[in-house]
């Protein structure tokens, strides 16, 4: 039996409660046969600590990245957008951090697509610049992705994974008291594979500063040799 997760060492706000949570941790973890992480196997991986099994007991593999993409590409999407804004999270910061996007880029000349991640497919327009929509079919947002100058994410994990499968770097803000998404968007920041900012502090000059920095970030991410993927990993693990 087999237990999947990238994070083996949760992160809390005190030392008293990281302890407490990591035994919890390792008492459920540890009744498995395995743990595979959903990771790359290399020194600058995406996980950074939240993945470091040193005070496991049992074998823990590194499955490389697990993503929804690529996907064969498919999409009915015509229009190119200069930003793409990736909401996700609870209420009521998924609110404010929407109404923050709206509030600093309705003045601005940036063709601009704002995803919501709601279940239907209604669609908003604010102005002739700004677009929200709530879901897109995987292949339109594939290649929306694809094709987007600047992409504005939360840093949960399966969305970093999702980025790094298609080669793209991004601005991340990260929910605040979201310990995990914290931790991983200061780590990817300090790694230099995205550009990391608190949702209070992000304003449309967070966009020039990414933009300087983009085709460092870009570069980065284009390098990383993610040669490991789901399907290889099974074929090795079961002698397919």
């Amino acid at each position: 039996s087999v237990f999947v997760t990238h994070q083996l060492n949760i992160k809390a706000k005190n030392k008293i409660a990281k302890a407490i949570i990591l035994k919890i941790n390792k008492l459920n973890i540890e009744k498995f046969h395995e743990c595979w992480i959903p990771d790359l196997n290399e020194k600058i991986n995406l996980s950074g600590e939240l993945s470091d099994n040193k005070n496991y007991k049992l074998i823990c593999k590194k499955t490389g990245i697990l993503s929804r993409f690529p996907v064969s590409e498919n999409s009915s999407i015509k229009i190119k957008y200069d930003i793409v804004v990736i909401i996700s999270g609870p209420e009521p910061q998924r609110s404010i951090f929407q109404k923050n996007i709206i509030s600093e880029l309705k003045e601005m000349n940036y063709k601009t697509l704002i995803l919501t991640g709601k279940i239907n497919f209604d669609t908003i327009n604010i102005n002739k610049n700004i677009t929200i929509t709530n879901h897109l079919k995987t292949p339109d947002f594939q290649s929306v992705i694809k094709n987007t100058d600047i992409i504005i994410s939360r840093a949960g994990y399966s969305s970093i994974m999702d980025l790094v499968s298609l080669k793209q770097t991004a601005i991340l803000i990260p929910t605040p008291g979201q310990t995990e998404q914290e931790y991983l968007a200061n780590y990817l920041h300090k790694n230099k594979l995205f550009y990391a900012v608190e949702q209070k502090k992000f304003n449309k000059y967070t966009i020039f500063t990414f933009n300087k920095y983009k085709p460092i970030l870009k570069n980065n991410i284009s390098e990383i040799n993610n040669k490991t993927n789901l399907d290889t990993f099974f074929d090795e693990q079961f002698n397919l």
